[in-house]
């Protein structure tokens, strides 16, 4: 039971880890700002696709936080059922 509580938090305590920023893509669009200025594309284009790379970074980081939620949600329901058990168990000697 304490293996699975454990875990459990673990699972949970990596879901809720912040991953790393964009802070440091800011040189990075600057430079490609500058090139599609020269090439004669609009800036619209550079922002499609900026947030296109963005909400697929975001999408893969969503799937991994998913993962772990789901393996902490079951361990602890299964910790939970464990306590339960323990605890009839426990009353059982009890009345017996």
């Amino acid at each position: 039971m304490m293996f699975c509580l454990i875990c459990a938090w673990g699972h949970a305590l990596l879901a809720l880890k912040v991953e790393d920023s964009s802070a440091g893509r800011t040189d990075r669009v600057v430079r490609d700002v500058a090139k599609l200025m020269d090439a004669g594309c609009s800036v619209y284009d550079l922002m499609l696709e900026t947030y296109t790379e963005d909400v697929q970074r975001l999408t893969q980081a969503v799937s991994a936080k998913t993962i772990n939620l789901n393996h902490s949600y079951s361990e602890f329901t299964i910790s939970a059922w464990w306590f339960f058990l323990f605890m009839l168990i426990g009353l059982l000697f009890v009345l017996v």
